[in-house]
């Protein structure tokens, strides 16, 4: 466990006891240069489930908010199904395709069942006609 952390990034949710538990582990920081601009944001919401049947201590109320990256505290098994359907709406899908009401919502059980979630997805950073803005510059190969 570390004494100190050096860095600290801007977390934009955190639920209940889930600092604690993500500060249990190890943490390595890694600084990363990230040049896409992201165009979509999802959020993951715990909509029925109980601490004590997930492996991690996931419940209703939990919710986890990013883009690309794989988010704190997210269960890695449930994180592979999220990711599918991440990519179907970055893609130029929807989910009315899968029989859902919304194109962007939808819900779906954890990869143990035991946890279900809501998903949502709303575009990020697009000029006033709705177009994703461009990347950045590209990090040089050293």
């Amino acid at each position: 466990m570390y004494d100190s952390i050096e860095r600290y990034d801007i977390i934009k949710f955190i639920h209940r006891d889930l600092l604690s538990r993500l500060f249990m582990l190890p943490l390595e920081v890694i600084c990363m240069q990230k040049w896409c601009t992201e165009d979509w944001q999802f959020e993951l919401t715990a909509i029925e489930g109980k601490a004590g049947h997930c492996r991690l201590g996931l419940e209703k109320g939990d919710k986890f908010v990013f883009s690309y990256e794989c988010p704190a505290g997210m269960c890695p098994k449930t994180m592979i199904k999220v990711y599918t359907w991440c990519e179907v709406i970055r893609c130029g899908g929807d989910f009315t395709y899968r029989g859902e009401k919304e194109k962007y919502e939808m819900n779906m059980p954890c990869a143990d069942g035991c946890i279900q979630f809501h998903l949502k997805a709303t575009p990020i950073n697009r000029d006033k006609n709705g177009k994703p803005l461009p990347n950045g510059p590209r990090p040089k190969d050293e």
